[in-house]
């Protein structure tokens, strides 16, 4: 099994080789290539690159494609994916690192189930948005409502591009190419992903390190407000016919780490008649998180919820 391990590079000197060595010293034994897109940095990153390829004496097919200007991280995954020739997709950012064995762990278990199109890696990281559930996770899964909600619950699968081994012949035949000119690519991705996936496969020991970063655009509380609302956009125009709620609640949970910013903000060319559908639902679903599970009144509220969400998706449809 052949594996494309895609790595976007922009103004990444003091961590390039560590992501580098990462990857040269992986203990799997089946073909590798790693495509590096320069993605027109102004420090020394890819001429450090050129020199660690040159030097390297591994069994690894390591390659650098250049950009003419810089097309953002987004661009550069898709120019990985473009060029990719393997079976399987990985992407890791290029101030991060993977273990030794992450890529043999989680070929493993893409071997042991055929046919799996994701199989989500486990990270290093204590950041609240980055812990997986793992008590509600099993092995391998292949049903599709249940992965569905799950990869939609932002806190039980991290909402990421990287430490995912995914399925090439799946990406491009649902297209699956990230979101260029915007921020928060990887929600709107992964908000994508959950639409098409029917089979997938959890590797809980560890296979990548993650480097907090506390510096960056997103920093700004201003700019993160400015910068989500393209992505909940297309979200909202990209709403399937069947789940509607889950993909609602999942945007609902994103606009509530925003405080200043509500999901009229985000309704500008839709239709009345969905943009009123979409403002029920969102009460609908304030109302069953606001109300105890134990009660009868609880339970109460989530038949009725099911019912509800039934006919939204018929109503979507039309």
């Amino acid at each position: 099994m052949k594996i494309s391990i895609i790595v976007p590079v922009y103004n990444v000197e003091q961590y390039i080789k560590e992501c580098f060595d990462s990857i040269a010293a992986q203990t799997y034994k089946g073909d590798i290539e790693c495509i590096f897109v320069d993605d027109c940095g102004q420090d020394k990153s890819v001429e450090m690159l050129e020199k660690m390829i040159a030097d390297y004496q591994g069994g690894i097919s390591f390659s650098i494609i250049h950009h003419e200007h810089n097309k953002g991280l987004s661009g550069a995954r898709n120019t990985g994916i473009r060029n990719a020739q393997g079976d399987y997709l990985y992407f890791i950012d290029s101030d991060d690192s993977i273990t030794p064995d992450c890529i043999e762990k989680l070929v493993a278990l893409a071997e042991k189930y055929p046919g799996v199109e994701v199989v989500q890696g486990s990270t290093n990281s204590t950041m609240e948005w980055l812990q997986m559930e793992w008590k509600k996770l099993p092995e391998y899964s292949r049903h599709y409502s249940w992965i569905k909600k799950t990869m939609l619950k932002r806190y039980i699968i991290p909402m990421t591009a990287w430490n995912k081994l995914i399925c090439r012949s799946f990406v491009l035949n649902h297209n699956l190419f990230f979101a260029e000119g915007i921020i928060h690519e990887d929600e709107v991705w992964n908000f994508m992903l959950a639409k098409y996936v029917h089979r997938i496969a959890f590797c809980e020991t560890l296979t990548y390190i993650y480097r907090e970063n506390d510096g960056g655009i997103m920093k700004s509380s201003a700019n993160k407000i400015n910068a989500i609302q393209p992505a909940i956009k297309l979200m909202l125009a990209n709403l399937s016919k069947k789940h509607t709620a889950y993909e609602l609640e999942c945007i609902k949970s994103i606009l509530a780490e925003r405080k200043g910013i509500k999901i009229s903000d985000c309704l500008q060319g839709f239709s009345q008649k969905k943009i009123k559908l979409i403002k029920v639902l969102f009460d609908i679903i304030d109302e069953v998180n606001n109300t105890s599970k134990k009660t009868f009144v609880g339970i109460y509220v989530r038949i009725i919820k099911l019912i509800i969400v039934k006919y939204i998706d018929i109503i979507w449809k039309k």
